[in-house]
């Protein structure tokens, strides 16, 4: 590989940009150490980021001139504009009043349950969203009208997400908005 045409990671110990086809980093010295599974670079034997065995660059079974390609994943937000709530969401993160990392932005809401809701991303499916036994329930629907004849989500069953659709958490509305396309601009 033409190291001109070489992209820039982190240095697992020294945080110094480093060309990605290095089997050592240009800095402190230390050997690069990629994952197997992901390709990314850590230290130590397993991967931080999946659990993969790290294998020393210049023998890993990777691709060592660059960590491959994987498909980011696309932004969630919940947006809620009349409590002012802009919340983008982790993946597999618990959104509750008091368990997670939302506590701040819904512990004024005393209707949503303390673990109410767990969002998740699938690279075929999409981002997923499942209740876990809330008090009060949760329902989804493509539109905003009529909520008394959604039905409420079945606890801990998944359900696919769209853009521009809504969640009713508990008694709080939020408009979902999905990043789906690279470069795509935010709604706010």
């Amino acid at each position: 590989m033409n190291r001109s045409a070489s992209t820039l990671f982190a240095c697992a110990y020294c945080r110094s940009d480093i060309e990605s086809d290095s089997f050592f980093c240009d800095q402190c010295g230390k050997e690069i150490m990629l994952c197997e599974t992901c390709g990314l670079p850590g230290r130590g034997e397993w991967c931080e980021e999946d659990g993969g065995a790290l294998k020393a660059a210049r023998t890993a079974n990777t691709v060592t001139s660059a960590p491959p390609a994987q498909s980011p994943v696309p932004a969630l937000k919940l947006v809620n504009e009349n409590l002012r709530l802009f919340i983008p969401i982790q993946q597999d993160a618990v959104f509750g009043r008091t368990q997670g990392p939302y506590t701040a932005q819904l512990g004024a809401q005393g209707a949503i349950s303390g673990k109410h809701l767990v969002f998740g991303y699938d690279p075929v499916s999409g981002w997923t969203v499942q209740d876990v036994g809330s008090t009060h329930g949760t329902k989804y629907s493509r539109t905003n009208t009529n909520w008394h004849q959604q039905p409420k989500l079945t606890p801990h069953v998944p359900v696919a997400l769209a853009d521009k659709a809504f969640l009713l958490v508990a008694n709080v509305e939020f408009t979902i908005q999905l990043d789906n396309a690279a470069g795509a601009t935010q709604r706010i």
